[in-house]
């Protein structure tokens, strides 16, 4: 798309990314297919301390899908989900995914303990993503020395992953702009 656009403009795709690049930054705007600073800044990575004990629901597990499959396939069905899929579990789809994960909030796990969350592969294979509870503060209650607190430390994410991932797949990296 970069090439027809820069054919179209009658330049060669570098001059034609550098100009647009040169033009959104001096109209203090992101350019385009870049990684935007304040992007960046939002999602900074939290440095949370998880107990030490405690279970993660595999959400992409096949055991873990025909279970969900089998408790939720009439309010699925509502959705617009016929079968329940990897793909489904951890999309963009919010009321299928907000109903699987109430749905495991509130299971009683076989040793009698409750899921500290869930876990499931990331979308770009870059690993496995966390997603979980912070009860206490759910119920309104303080939080305690053996639960999920924030221990006061977060990284921009701007870190070796994310360059590679940014590397590997072509976009520039902006600088963050705006303070938060």
């Amino acid at each position: 798309m970069q090439a027809a656009d820069a054919q179209a403009a009658g330049q060669d795709v570098d001059q034609y990314l550098h100009d647009i690049t040169a033009d959104a930054l001096s109209n203090d705007i992101d350019p385009p297919w870049a990684v935007s600073g304040d992007w960046q800044a939002s999602r900074s990575l939290l440095h949370i301390r998880m107990p030490l004990e405690g279970w993660w629901v595999q959400i992409d597990h096949p055991d873990t899908l025909n279970a969900l499959n089998d408790a939720l396939a009439a309010d699925l069905r509502t959705l617009g989900v016929g079968l329940l899929t990897s793909s489904i579990a951890t999309s963009e789809n919010r009321p299928a995914t907000t109903l699987i994960a109430q749905h495991v909030r509130e299971l009683t796990l076989e040793d009698g303990s409750l899921p500290l969350g869930i876990s499931f592969r990331s979308k770009t294979e870059y690993g496995r993503c966390l997603a979980w509870w912070n009860r206490r503060e759910d119920d309104d209650l303080l939080p305690a020395d053996e639960g999920p607190s924030f221990d006061g430390r977060s990284d921009n994410v701007f870190t070796p992953a994310f360059q590679k991932i940014c590397s590997d797949w072509g976009l520039p990296i902006l600088q963050v702009r705006s303070a938060w």
